[in-house]
């Protein structure tokens, strides 16, 4: 009874998806929620890429960098910025830094059992 309950509730939010975005909030959540929160490698290795580029970025003729981060972004980007922080990767005389966040899965991951980097990370960042 419980499962027939369950599929015709994502039934509804998947058909109704339009107004309520529930469906890809889901599928979104359900990304992290695979690896208990953990970061998996692929996605490590995206970060990587991105501490990289936006290294970059503060290290050339700017005045500001600007990370945006959206959805599922948004922890990546906590964990990215926190990274640069740590490492010391923010030029004294270099642009200014900042962090852009729209709609975020950040306060539903960090309840996750081995989301312990994510939660790291946000209590780094707000620390600084």
């Amino acid at each position: 009874m419980g499962s027939i309950l369950a599929y015709c509730i994502l039934d509804f939010f998947c058909r109704k998806n339009n107004k309520f975005f529930a469906y890809y909030l889901m599928h979104d959540y359900a990304y992290s929620a695979r690896t208990k929160g953990a970061c998996a490698p692929e996605l490590e290795t995206r970060m990587d890429e991105f501490v990289h580029r936006i290294n970059e970025a503060l290290r050339s003729d700017v005045d500001e960098v600007l990370v945006v981060g959206h959805s599922s972004g948004v922890h990546i980007g906590v964990s990215v910025i926190a990274e640069l922080l740590r490492a010391g990767r923010l030029p004294a005389d270099g642009p200014t830094l900042s962090f852009l966040t729209l709609g975020q899965v950040v306060p539903m991951v960090p309840f996750l059992r081995d989301a312990w980097r994510l939660r790291a990370d946000l209590t780094y960042l707000s620390q600084q």
